[in-house]
């Protein structure tokens, strides 16, 4: 147990829960943090703004949650960033509670090895591994804005521990091994919130053999009443889990990364209850869909994209491409694919808003009308993160970037794996994005689309050590 905090911790930590009370009156005073679940229609998913790294923001601040690290395992740390203060306190509303992982601590919830974290509807809904004793529970959990309580909203799975005592001393992977080629990187293994229900891809075993396996797959669970369906499950340790989930009325988009018969590109149709293939619908001799499957679909105003490239005279990768396709009938629509002017590199992000495609890579965020052709560019802010650039391999490796868009702002959130002071070891990298210090910089949608955007910092995304002072 830790010694009583001083007395000056105290009042520390009276005026950060004044903070917190405050801003959680404003704001139940303007409607926004009561839980609207059943009241209204409840939001559609939006992909420029989910996934591991989506913007958590409300009108007075930004929520965050970097992973803490605790011995050899990385556990929640819900933070909270007040933009009228500038401060970047623990959500934690108890003055006397030193955030020691115990389950009347918000901030830091029963050690829960947390996997994804979202706002959605006035509460902050969590996806983690509860490691107990006997078992790991993969479990949906529900976080009030005032830091005042943590509530189960459903338990994913529960996997009693193996008794050999190999799996105990090896590590509990929440996810299988990254699997790399891909147009855009590593599979984004991220749950979304759609229309009340959360989609949550899953997967749990222990140690590195097929016996540890304990299960994986898609489940749709009701925010309301934590009832669960599975809807998509794995036989085996080696099948494709589903990844980069979207959204878009009667339909959830998921990929398998993996090789299948039939199409690695699937939806959920919620209306049928049932899943279907995209690949080949429609297809014919000219749709390029018959020769490759989806990446990843980007889903606009009944279009589904595909993102690629076109090829040089010496077959190597050219500008950027937007492949087409009708949304219901899968057929290719080659007056509606888009060949931008812009290099193809490194994908970080890519997602249609106001019939805008956006895409961005190390070098920079970028914009097309999908009606006028119009482009728009917003370079990486290389003098206020202080690095350079270049093409070498060797300059750029380990550098990240990722871009959402919240609140008529753009957003970019930058980190460097070589920024060793702020990495928390993980002995098993439940989500590569989880480990590092991120900085997170903003430019006013508006701004953009005039030419005259800027990226300007706006707040840090970190987490605690062990032994280091919250307060």
């Amino acid at each position: 147990m830790k010694k009583p905090m001083m007395i000056g911790k105290r009042i520390l930590g009276f005026v950060f829960l004044g903070i917190l009370c405050f801003w959680a009156a404003c704001s139940k005073q303007n409607g926004k943090s009561e839980n609207v679940l059943g009241k209204k229609e409840p939001a559609e998913d939006t992909p420029w703004n989910h996934g591991m790294d989506a913007i958590m923001e409300t009108e007075d601040g930004y929520y965050t949650s970097m992973m803490e690290k605790q011995g050899y395992a990385s556990v929640l740390c819900l933070r909270y960033y007040d933009k009228a203060s500038g401060m970047n306190i623990l959500l934690c509303n108890k003055p006397e509670c030193v955030h020691e992982h115990d389950e009347n601590c918000v901030a830091t919830y029963k050690e829960i090895r947390v996997i994804h974290t979202a706002l959605y509807e006035g509460d902050i809904y969590v996806l983690g591994a509860d490691c107990e004793k006997d078992a790991t529970k993969i479990q949906l959990y529900k976080a009030a804005l005032d830091g005042s309580a943590m509530d189960v909203v459903g338990t994913v799975l529960s996997a009693p521990l193996p008794e050999n005592i190999a799996f105990r001393s090896t590590a509990i992977r929440l996810k299988p091994a990254e699997i790399y080629g891909n147009i855009k990187g590593d599979p984004e293994y991220g749950f979304i919130l759609h229309k009340g229900f959360a989609y949550i891809p899953y997967y749990l075993r222990y140690g590195q053999g097929m016996a540890g396996f304990r299960g994986g797959g898609l489940i749709r669970m009701d925010l309301r009443t934590g009832e669960m369906k599975e809807l998509y499950s794995l036989e085996n340790a080696n099948q494709g889990v589903p990844s980069n989930l979207s959204a878009q009325g009667d339909y959830v988009w998921f990929t398998l990364h993996q090789r299948y018969k039939g199409s690695s590109t699937k939806r959920y149709c919620i209306s049928k209850d049932e899943i279907e293939d995209f690949y080949g619908i429609g297809a014919d001799a000219e749709n390029p869909q018959k020769k490759k499957d989806l990446l990843e679909p980007i889903l606009g105003n009944q279009i589904v994209y595909d993102v690629t490239y076109s090829l040089t005279e010496k077959k190597e990768p050219g500008n950027v491409l937007f492949l087409a396709y009708d949304m219901e009938t899968g057929t290719y629509l080659p007056e509606e694919t888009i060949e931008t002017q812009q290099a193809f590199q490194a994908i970080a992000d890519a997602f249609v808003y106001e019939d805008k495609i956006f895409w961005g890579d190390l070098y920079g965020l970028y914009a097309t009308d999908t009606k006028t052709k119009k482009t728009w560019k917003l370079s990486f802010p290389e003098e206020q993160v202080g690095i350079r650039l270049y093409d070498r391999w060797a300059e750029t490796y380990g550098k990240n970037v990722r871009y959402k868009l919240n609140n008529g702002k753009l957003y970019l959130l930058f980190w460097d794996i070589k920024d060793a002071r702020y990495r928390a070891y993980e002995s098993n990298a439940i989500t590569s994005t989880g480990s590092y210090r991120k900085r997170v910089f903003a430019c006013p949608l508006e701004d953009f689309y005039q030419g005259n955007g800027d990226w300007t910092e706006t707040f840090t995304i970190e987490s605690s050590q062990k032994g280091e002072s919250f307060q």
